[in-house]
Order: structure tokens, then C-alpha cells, then sequence
């Protein structure tokens, strides 16, 4: 990235990297005043968000995590319907992401190194999570469980400061060839 940086006059970097280089390529390129976007889970420690964010301090700079789904044409419709109130109020949101295991890479050759292969939280389902809290702002609780007997499937429920209940479910099925399926359930007062 260093010999990047210094031989080109870009404005931003995009960092599609496995997820331990995230944090470091992203501080080496705002520090070089570029915009920044990263590919998702930008970290795994409350440590390495604060050290991104003292270096954002202060800069007129972007800064933006791959979380695409809020930007889908069917997660927008609920977004706005949401923000309308055209139907009443939300009281539920359920969202599920689920798909067979990997079968290339670190997935395929079984080495689940946090480093290398996050795990379907951080590689998947965590879209869910992100479109819950663009929709929602930070819930005020969240019980998650793993289903019992692997640790590539998991359950949560997060209830915001109005009440609303999101709950979260979906992961990676043993068999690959499990098809990929998203999409999420809204009810409000007047419809689903």
C-alpha cells in the first residue's frame, strides 16, 4: 500500500483485503489524507474502531464500510416505508441470511482463523445487523445465541429504544451446496 500511495494521485483507496489488514491499511491511507473504503468487517476489536476514529478526528475525510444492503432497492423500500410511516408504526423486523459453508479458501480447507475466515457473524449476517441499526439507530439489548451443536449458525434479538423487536437469524449450513437466501419480514400497524 506504502509504494501505492506514494506512486499515484488517487483520492481514495478501496480495501478489499482479508480482514486482518483492514485496520492498518486503512490508518496508513487516512493518515496519507485519502478517503477510505473498506470492506466488511472493517475489525474485530473495540480497540482498532477507536484507534480508525481518532485518526478520522478532525479530517474532512470519507470513511465508509462495504455494508451494501442498505442500499438495495428492497431493503430502501422498507427503509422508507419505515421512515413514512405509511403503514403505522414497525413493531417487528425479522432479517435471515443463510448459505451452505464455503467451499473455497479458508472455508473449503477447514482453517477458521478469525484472521483469514471470520465466521458467518462477520461474513454474512452481518448485513443484517448494519441495516438494523441504519433503520433503528443502537438497541438497547442484544441476545444472540449460537444453535446448539455449531457455531456457524445463530439467533438474536435486538430491541431498540421504541420497542421494536429485530431479531436476526441465519448463518452457514454444513452442506455447501445450500442455496443462498437473504430477505427480512416488516410489520406494522397496517401491513406486512
Amino acid at each position: 500500500l506504502s509504494e501505492a500511495l506514494a506512486g499515484c494521485q488517487s483520492d481514495a483507496v478501496l480495501i478489499a483485503t482479508p480482514p486482518d489488514f483492514h485496520v492498518p491499511m486503512a490508518l496508513e491511507a487516512i493518515s496519507s489524507g485519502k478517503h477510505v473504503f473498506v470492506e466488511k468487517p472493517v475489525c474485530f476489536r473495540k480497540e482498532e474502531s477507536d484507534k480508525l476514529l481518532a485518526a478520522l478526528e478532525g479530517k474532512e475525510l470519507i470513511f465508509q464500510v462495504g455494508h451494501c444492503v442498505r442500499f438495495f432497492p428492497e431493503y430502501a423500500f422498507a427503509a422508507d416505508l419505515v421512515k413514512s410511516g405509511k403503514y403505522g408504526k414497525l413493531r417487528h423486523l425479522n432479517l435471515c441470511r443463510r448459505a451452505g459453508i464455503p467451499a473455497w479458501g479458508a472455508w473449503g480447507e477447514q482453517k477458521l482463523d478469525i484472521s483469514s475466515a471470520a465466521g458467518p457473524l462477520y461474513d454474512l449476517n452481518i448485513h443484517d445487523i448494519d441495516f438494523a441499526l441504519f433503520l433503528l439507530g443502537r438497541p438497547e439489548k442484544i441476545p444472540a445465541s449460537r444453535i446448539s451443536g455449531t457455531d456457524m449458525l445463530f439467533q438474536a434479538e435486538l430491541t431498540f429504544a421504541d420497542g421494536t423487536p429485530v431479531t436476526i437469524d441465519g448463518g452457514f449450513f454444513p452442506l455447501p451446496q445450500t442455496p443462498f437466501r437473504a430477505g427480512y419480514t416488516a410489520i406494522f400497524d397496517d401491513a406486512v
